[in-house]
């Protein structure tokens, strides 16, 4: 994991949190630090899924990360290969205290569903850490028998992140908890929730990793 890719990852989710707050289900709502750390979770695994696709498989990706017009109604990554399109939503879990499951939105999900989508790709990090691991692809299928929607104000199907590691990354959680917590921190925490709480949506959506990242150095 880049900086770069951290710092590009709080500049969208702070812009996508201003931009969809106005029309944001009240029971969506998790308070501003949660709702945050939410939202760069899942710009950063549209980030890393589709940098992963783009310069490891050699395939097209469309990735728009921020839509101006209000909300969008599209997967999160589309790949095509030339032959074909696969059409997935990012997953992605933060480790942190207290985490022990990897959860997705049941609403979110349904309409995941709706839109064609194939599956979904699972990526694990820790806020500001050196490394970041992808999973292979989880079908549809396989996500819906993770269970019913949890007793939650948010309703959301889940599964633990040791049953998570042990059948899609064929790892264990140890070992994934070790690896990622024992790399080396590229970016400060509390610098990543600074700019998302401070960024806006004025600037253009599909600019370079790069040049998201030198914006997001300048407010810090």
């Amino acid at each position: 994991m880049e900086r770069k890719l951290w710092l590009a990852a709080a500049l969208v989710a702070g812009a996508r949190k201003r931009a969809n707050d106005p029309i944001r289900a009240s029971d969506r709502d998790r308070g501003l630090d949660k709702s945050l750390l939410n939202d760069i979770q899942g710009a950063l695994g549209e980030i890393v899924g589709g940098q992963h696709a783009r310069s490891t498989l050699g395939v097209r990706v469309a990735d728009d990360l921020l839509a101006l017009d209000g909300p969008v109604d599209r997967v999160g990554l589309v790949f095509n290969d030339g032959a074909g399109e696969l059409r997935l939503e990012s997953t992605r879990h933060l480790l942190a205290p207290g985490k022990r499951c990897l959860l997705i939105n049941a609403r979110a999900r349904l309409r995941s569903v709706q839109r064609g989508a194939h599956g979904c790709l699972p990526a694990i990090s820790a806020l500001g850490r050196g490394v970041a691991l992808l999973g292979p692809v989880i079908g549809t299928t396989a996500a819906k028998r993770w269970g019913e929607p949890l007793s939650l104000p948010d309703p959301a199907i889940g599964i633990r992140l040791d049953e998570l590691c042990a059948i899609h990354l064929e790892m264990s959680l140890d070992q994934v908890e070790s690896l990622i917590d024992g790399s080396t921190p590229v970016a400060m925490p509390e610098k990543l929730i600074a700019i998302a709480s401070h960024a806006t949506p004025g600037f253009d959506p599909k600019p370079s990793l790069a040049g998201l990242g030198r914006r997001a150095e300048a407010m810090l």
